[in-house]
């Protein structure tokens, strides 16, 4: 005998309804309006897509310098696993833990020792967006401290801004326009005094990365007309549109790490990471002393 849906609908709620309710036990596992951190969770998709997937870790793996621009939970279901945020402070997560990672803060994960760490991952996104920007940059760092993170951070930017130069070139547009540049700034100024950042600080912060991005795109520019590279269009309009987007997404992130940084003078080690050139901006030795100006002449 055929039964329809109907019939096993009505026959699954009248055995629940007869269900001795002393056998459902019920675990609160997350009740929360914040991150791990206390930053106020908040959806930014219009229309959001909700996503699941089991993350796998195998013992002692650390994973890519990261963040994630929009909410994602986790919930340990073997292993241990510690996280540290901003390159200075460790949470550990254990079996049974469930919580929403940090919002747009730069974190690498270490899967402990014996076992690893399983996890069971949710995301909430824009459609078909990725939740997990990675920021390249060494993994076998032992100690790495917020001073690492930020050197890691502001690379990154600049390796953006290098890719938007490329775009631009194919493209055939000006390096930076007058008013792109007020909308970068007043936006980045925006996020920050909702942040508790001060004005000062993050105006200072956000007009030398403009200046540094400007001067290595025009380092860049220069050296593919003296080498005569080819003009293209295919795709690269999107490919800016989408260079941009995790520009913004970045600079969210940094807004996170310069709370962390403060407003105290750095320490000589700290000035000395930050003097350090990243092997990955050879030849943009300029730009570089320009974006972390703010930070080692305060």
């Amino acid at each position: 005998m055929k039964v329809g849906s109907g019939a096993i609908v009505a026959l699954f709620w009248c055995l629940a309804a007869n269900a001795d309710e002393g056998s459902v036990k019920v675990t609160q596992l997350l009740s929360a309006h914040t991150d791990v951190l206390g930053h106020p969770v908040k959806l930014s998709a219009d229309d959001p897509l909700f996503s699941g997937k089991i993350l796998e870790l195998p013992p002692s793996f650390v994973t890519a310098l990261h963040f994630h621009p929009e909410p994602m939970m986790a919930y340990v279901l073997e292993g241990e696993l510690e996280v540290k945020y901003n390159g200075e402070r460790k949470i550990r997560y254990r079996k049974g833990d469930m919580f929403i990672e940090a919002i747009n803060t730069l974190h690498r994960g270490k899967a402990l020792m014996p076992s690893g760490a399983r996890l069971l991952i949710l995301n909430i996104t824009e459609e078909q967006d990725a939740n997990s920007v990675s920021v390249n940059t060494a993994v076998d760092i032992p100690e790495e401290s917020i001073a690492d993170v930020l050197s890691a951070a502001l690379a990154f930017r600049l390796k953006l801004s290098e890719a938007i130069a490329r775009s631009n070139f194919h493209l055939g547009a000006a390096v930076q326009e007058p008013d792109l540049e007020v909308f970068v700034l007043e936006g980045f100024l925006g996020r920050a005094a909702q942040a508790g950042l001060s004005r000062d600080m993050s105006e200072a912060f956000m007009l030398g990365q403009i200046e540094a991005s400007k001067t290595l795109q025009e380092t860049y520019l220069a050296r593919a007309k003296a080498e005569g590279l080819p003009k293209r269009s295919v795709s690269v309009a999107s490919d800016l549109m989408a260079r941009r987007k995790q520009l913004d997404q970045l600079d969210s992130a940094l807004i996170n790490l310069l709370l962390a940084v403060g407003t105290q003078p750095l320490s000589d080690k700290q000035v000395r990471v930050l003097s350090h050139v990243p092997l990955e901006l050879e030849g943009h030795e300029n730009a570089w002393k320009i974006a972390v100006a703010p930070f080692i002449e305060r």
